[in-house]
C-alpha cells in the first residue's frame, strides 16, 4: 500500500526534525573527545544494618559509549574486582584510550556505571549524575562508603533482581565480553542454577543462561584459575 503525498511529507518532515534535533544537541555538547582516560576509583562496601565491612563483593565498572539514536552501545573499558577483608575495592585508572568509533560515539553522564553484587544482598548499581564531555573521566562515587541491604524477599523477587543485573551488563548482546567480568557472570549463573531447581519456567523467562554468552561454567572457572 502506497503512502499518500501528505503522509510522505509528514514522514520526511519528522525525519528532518529529528535530524535537526540531533545536530543541535551535538552543537550544544560539542564534538566528542578523540581520546579518553579515567582516574582510579576506590571505596568500601559495608552491611547496611551492622556497618560491618563486606568481603567478596563483586564490583564491575563500565565506561559505556553512546551513539545518537542508539543509546548505550559498546564498552570502551570494563574492569572487575572484589572487595578485600576490610570491604575495600580499587579500580585502577586507565588511558589514554582512543575513541575507536569517533566521531559518532561519546561517553555520557552515566560513566562509569558501578555494579555491586554479593549473594544474599540486594544488588546495587550507581552512576554519575551530571553530564560532561571531558576526555578525563572520574566517578562521583570515588572514596564513598557503599551500603548493601540484606535481601529478604521471595525467590521471585530474587529472580527479578538478578534479571536487572543481567540487563545492566547487556547480557547476551554483542557488546558483552564475559572475560572482562568472569566473576559476576559465574556468580549469576550459579544463582540461576539454584533457582532453576525450584522455578524452572519462571527462571527461563527472566534469566538468560551462561550459554547465551558463548561459554560454559567450566570454561569460566578455568579462566579464573588461570588468572591466579
Amino acid at each position: 500500500m502506497m503512502e499518500s503525498g501528505a503522509s510522505w511529507g509528514c514522514s520526511v518532515g519528522l525525519a528532518l526534525l529529528i535530524g535537526l534535533g540531533m545536530l543541535l544537541a551535538a552543537e550544544v555538547e560539542g564534538p566528542p573527545p578523540l581520546m579518553y582516560s579515567a582516574r582510579p576509583i576506590q571505596g568500601i562496601l559495608v552491611d547496611a544494618q551492622t556497618g560491618e565491612p563486606l568481603m567478596g563483593v563483586i564490583v564491575v565498572a563500565q565506561w559505556i559509549m553512546h551513539e545518537p539514536g542508539k543509546g548505550s552501545w559498546r564498552r570502551l573499558h570494563v574492569f572487575e574486582t572484589t572487595t578485600d577483608s576490610r570491604g575495600n575495592y580499587l579500580i585502577p585508572g586507565w588511558g589514554p584510550k582512543r575513541n575507536t568509533w569517533y566521531p559518532w560515539t561519546r561517553l555520557r553522564d552515566a560513566d562509569p556505571t558501578l555494579n555491586f553484587f554479593k549473594p544474599g544482598y540486594v544488588p546495587l548499581g550507581v552512576r554519575n549524575r551530571w553530564e560532561r564531555n571531558e576526555s578525563g573521566r572520574f566517578s562521583e562515587w570515588d572514596g564513598k562508603m557503599i551500603k548493601l541491604q540484606k535481601f529478604t524477599g521471595t525467590d521471585e523477587d530474587w529472580i527479578r533482581e538478578l534479571s536487572f543485573v543481567q540487563t545492566n551488563l547487556s547480557w547476551g548482546s554483542e557488546v558483552t565480553e564475559w572475560r572482562s567480568m568472569p566473576r559476576i557472570v559465574l556468580a549469576l549463573e550459579q544463582e540461576r542454577l539454584i533457582l532453576e531447581q525450584k522455578h524452572r519456567l519462571k527462571v527461563s523467562t527472566y534469566l538468560s543462561p551462561l550459554s547465551t554468552l558463548g561459554t560454559t561454567i567450566e570454561e569460566v572457572r578455568r579462566f579464573l584459575e588461570g588468572q591466579k
